[in-house]
């Protein structure tokens, strides 16, 4: 074979190379950007949750919750050790904005263990400020409750606790919405509830 020729697979071959690191780190990019916690991922249908709820699961798709789809369940492989209740939250496809699936998840939790109450507080505080950074705190006029609100460009998450008649109450909650369709949800999301209260009340 001519030197050339040689050259020449081997220039091409380092393209090749570089384009699939490209698509590979960018694949690798875009997984990290739809990572849900819990192991799930932003933007995954209902039937893909299926294999890690519990027999018990229920399923509210009434349009009162227009417009979206709540999944709820007692019990999730790969969640938190503590036990609660779970709350997946779904957006169907409505054309626009053009994202569907998995868009918030809910946590639930209480006892009348002050102890396990507190470690599991502490341990919630932690990874979220880890992962998001100090969080807002929002005033409330009760004493026994508080509300902490860390956010990021695409999530927003909810961690609520209240103290109540000797019981210990957490609430975390998890939104997300992809940057470049929330202008198209804010511009559509009346529309797309009163076609979803329309085929649901059918």
């Amino acid at each position: 074979m001519k030197k050339i020729t040689i050259i020449s697979a081997l220039v091409a071959a380092s393209l090749l190379l570089g384009a699939c690191d490209k698509t590979k780190a960018a694949d690798n990019g875009q997984g990290e950007r739809y990572a849900a916690p819990f192991g799930l991922t932003w933007g995954m249908t209902e039937e893909a949750l299926v294999p890690r709820l519990g027999s018990q699961s229920e399923t509210d798709n009434s349009e009162y919750v227009c417009p979206l789809t709540k999944v709820t369940s007692k019990t999730f492989s790969g969640g938190l050790n503590e036990a609660g209740e779970y709350e997946f939250r779904f957006l169907p496809q409505y054309g626009q904005p053009d994202f569907s699936g998995l868009v918030g998840i809910g946590y639930f939790y209480s006892t009348d263990d002050e102890a396990a109450y507190q470690t599991l507080l502490k341990e919630l505080q932690h990874n979220l400020e880890a992962e998001y950074g100090k969080p807002s705190i929002l005033e409330s006029k009760k004493a026994d409750e508080e509300h902490f609100i860390y956010k990021s460009e695409e999530n927003e998450i909810s961690l609520f606790v209240m103290m109540r008649n000797a019981r210990f109450y957490i609430s975390l909650d998890y939104s997300y919405f992809p940057k470049e369709h929330q202008v198209s949800l804010k511009n559509n999301i009346q529309k797309i509830k009163e076609t979803c209260i329309k085929q649901r009340g059918e």
